[in-house]
């Protein structure tokens, strides 16, 4: 007998505003045209609760980047899952971790690579990661969702390591 998953990750795009140099979502990937059509998204979600699925992740790419996410979650926790986001925090529009809170949105992941905001901008080509990262951090604990924190240690931040956690 096979059983069902517990947990089921929902890939929602592969474009992403930074680009770190370890991650498997590689930039060739983000000229794809990958949006799947948000009827087969709340299908996928429907199949995998007959499933027995009980956990679902929203992640990419930079998951932020699809318009459908508020929905996508509201419908998984309209079915009784545990939804988790994960995301780099760049590229949230106002007010979105509010209307992510409201749909039933419950822990959030965010990268953060480093707690020094050169190294940050070095880490993930992007200039305005570090203080869209924070804001976004901080609307996270406001909203009352639980917040995990994901870095990957590189030769650009192994130093800092004892920083990132007291970050």
């Amino acid at each position: 007998e096979i059983k069902a998953p517990l947990w089921m990750l929902l890939e929602l795009t592969h474009k992403c505003p930074l680009e770190c140099p370890y991650c498997y979502n590689q930039l060739d990937f983000a000229k794809i045209d990958d949006k799947m059509k948000k009827e087969d998204w709340l299908r996928v979600i429907e199949e995998a609760r007959e499933m027995g699925v009980v956990q679902i992740g929203f992640s990419g790419g930079e998951p932020l980047l699809n318009k459908d996410l508020p929905e996508l979650i509201k419908k998984a926790s309209d079915l009784g899952f545990y939804t988790n986001l994960i995301t780099s925090g760049v590229g949230a529009e106002e007010g979105l971790v509010k209307k992510l809170k409201e749909a039933g949105l419950k822990t959030v992941q965010l990268g953060v690579q480093s707690h020094d905001k050169n190294t940050m901008s070095l880490i993930t080509n992007n200039k305005n990661s570090y203080d869209e990262k924070v804001a976004f951090a901080k609307q996270v604990k406001e909203a009352g969702l639980q917040l995990i924190i994901n870095t990957c240690i590189t030769r650009q931040n192994i130093h800092q390591v004892g920083e990132i956690i007291e970050f």
